[in-house]
């Protein structure tokens, strides 16, 4: 289906249950360029989901943009299904979660913008993905910006339902951090973690990459993150059978020297000066910022 102004959001969820009920395996939602929600009122949560429904719906859905930048002005969006696609969109001004994905098979993220979600005491992550299809599930998030923003919880947050859990973890390009927190990066459960050049900073969250268990293997390649020594990662649970290290290749440069790393890494890393990540997020979201204004110039006044 296309979207082609704030009236038309209202119908997304109703051909979301219409294509669940007819038993179609994909909805490819084409969103139009500039931004909804400036002329009229659109749904503080566009919900794709089945309340119901004991897990993701049988269907891949996609929401994009393919004439330019979409930005959703005070709206976040939650999705279930067997995979979930986003591209192109933007999020301003939002609630605190920005995105909830949850999925069986995988999700992707790609050019997606979150400005200005600000955090309340108990909703969970700004960026909230969920494997819930009794299987290993992969998330992929390239060309992601996150800033201005923070969390009860995390950033980015990667969590599972019991029986599932996360194949791949893959960022490419993000860049982010937080206004508050507790990680800017939280995983329940990853096989494959794969950071490549991200630039993340711990900003007031408290913790960088908070882990549940460790990773089976994770490598942190090209990438410049930024945190004090004891707050760089965190695995609540050891488990003897996962000790895999995180290994920093490809110039990977953190803000503490190699050697006052908490234990868990591996590798050369670089060295970093936490201004200099500071300024490269800082930089990344000014250039998202300027996307955005582009798409519609009255959001000039409303973002930071």
């Amino acid at each position: 289906m296309t979207v082609r102004e704030d009236a038309d959001l209202g119908a997304v969820r109703d051909a979301y249950l219409e294509a669940v009920a007819a038993g179609r395996r994909e909805l490819v939602v084409e969103l139009p360029p500039g931004a909804l929600g400036l002329g009229a009122a659109i749904p503080a949560s566009l919900s794709l989901a089945d309340v119901s429904a004991t897990g993701p719906a049988d269907i891949d859905v996609t929401l994009r943009a393919p004439d330019g930048l979409c930005v959703l002005v005070g709206a976040g969006l939650a999705v279930a299904a067997r995979s979930v696609r986003l591209e192109g969109i933007a999020f301003v001004g939002g609630p605190p979660v920005a995105v909830d994905a949850t999925v069986a098979d995988g999700v992707v993220l790609d050019d997606v913008t979150v400005l200005a979600h600000l955090p309340d005491e108990q909703t969970g992550s700004t960026i909230q993905l969920v494997a819930a299809g009794g299987r290993g599930a992969e998330a992929e998030l390239r060309d992601v910006v996150v800033g201005h923003s923070g969390a009860a919880d995390a950033i980015i947050g990667a969590f599972c339902h019991a029986g599932s859990w996360w194949q791949t973890l893959a960022l490419e390009r993000v860049a982010a951090t937080a206004t508050a927190g507790d990680a800017i990066l939280a995983i329940d459960s990853v096989a494959s973690l794969r950071l490549r050049d991200c630039a993340l900073a711990a900003g007031q969250a408290r913790t960088l990459v908070r882990m549940l268990v460790a990773p089976t293997e994770a490598e942190i390649a090209a990438s410049r993150l930024s945190a004090g020594a004891a707050a760089f990662a965190a695995v609540i649970h050891d488990d003897p059978a996962r000790p895999a290290p995180l290994r920093l290749v490809d110039g990977a440069a953190l803000t503490v020297p190699a050697g006052e790393l908490p234990p868990g890494f591996a590798g050369e890393a670089g060295e970093v000066a936490g201004a200099t990540v500071d300024a490269e997020i800082a930089a990344a979201v000014d250039r998202a910022r300027e996307r955005v204004v582009a798409a519609d110039a009255r959001l000039g006044q409303r973002l930071p």
